[in-house]
C-alpha cells in the first residue's frame, strides 16, 4: 500500500532525528531492532506521570478508540473502518470477502488527517474522494 501524502511528509521530516540504523524508530536498548511494541505505552506513561503532558491520563488503545470512533463520524465505511485498524471482519464478511480494501484505507486516513488538520488548525488539506 502507498503511504498517503501526509504519511510521507511526516517521515521525510523524521528521518534526520532516526538513529543511525536500518530503522527509523529504532530500539534505544537494543540497538538494530525496531522499537517494542509497548514503547509507545511507555513513553505516554512517562510523559503523563512527569506531567509534560497536562492531561488526563489515557493510552494507545483510547487513540485507536477515538480514531475508529471519528473516521465512522466523518462517513468512513465500517468495514474500511476495521480493515484500518486491522481486526477480522466477522459472519460472511470475514469468511467470503478478502479484499484488503487498500485504496479506500489510504483515501480514509487521508480524510482522518484531514480533519484533524481541521480541528487543529494545522498544514494543508489533501484533497480526498468524498465517498470512502
Amino acid at each position: 500500500m502507498d503511504l498517503t501524502t501526509q504519511t510521507t511528509a511526516l517521515l521525510d521530516e523524521l528521518r534526520p532525528l532516526a538513529w543511525a540504523g536500518k530503522y527509523l524508530f529504532e530500539s534505544s536498548q537494543k540497538p538494530g531492532q525496531p522499537i517494542s511494541r509497548y514503547a509507545v505505552e511507555r513513553a505516554l506513561l512517562r510523559l503523563l506521570n512527569d506531567d509534560t503532558l497536562k492531561m488526563a491520563p489515557f493510552t494507545p488503545h483510547d487513540l485507536r478508540r477515538t480514531a475508529v470512533t471519528c473516521m465512522s463520524d466523518i462517513d468512513i465505511a465500517p468495514h474500511v473502518v476495521e480493515k484500518i485498524v486491522n481486526h477480522k471482519m466477522a459472519g460472511v464478511m470475514g469468511i467470503y470477502n478478502r479484499s484488503e480494501y487498500l485504496p479506500e484505507r489510504k483515501a480514509a486516513i487521508e480524510a482522518w488527517n484531514n480533519r484533524l488538520q481541521e480541528l487543529t488548525g494545522a498544514g494543508e488539506k489533501v484533497v480526498y474522494p468524498a465517498q470512502v
